[in-house]
């Protein structure tokens, strides 16, 4: 192994380990209850992560405190009278110069990380190439 900044951290480019199977019923363990979320051949839905859990949770809370305060919990956005997608005639005039940058920015920074990928550091620990 090699050791990164001598703590026996191993280096972002080493090659990963592979996961432990935990025992017992885990909301990542693949399983709840032992059958897949939603059943399917590809072995898609196999499990749920905190992540998932902690954002339904987010949504749930976020209904619960509009309905609490008298608002609708779903906007009613297709019978809306002004909706958001309706760009005014004024802004109209500005997206493709916007749209023109934003597309600069995305090539720029694919070109950056490739650049910062592609670069060698001068102190030979820090290198996954020594």
């Amino acid at each position: 192994m090699i050791t990164w900044g001598g703590e026996g951290i191993t280096p972002p480019c080493a090659a990963p380990t592979p996961p432990q199977r935990s025992r017992g019923p885990r909301l990542t363990d693949g399983s709840v209850a032992g059958r897949q979320l939603i059943p399917n051949d590809k072995g898609a839905f196999q499990s749920i992560g905190l992540d998932s859990v902690a954002g339904l949770a987010v949504i749930a809370l976020g209904l619960v405190l509009r309905k609490s305060a008298g608002i609708s919990p779903v906007p009613p956005l297709l019978t809306s009278t002004n909706p958001p997608w309706r760009v005014p005639r004024e802004a109209r005039k500005m997206l493709g110069g916007t749209t023109a940058y934003l597309l600069l920015a995305y090539i720029a920074s694919g070109y950056g990380a490739v650049f910062c990928e592609q670069a060698r550091p001068r102190d030979p620990i820090l290198s996954c190439a020594s």
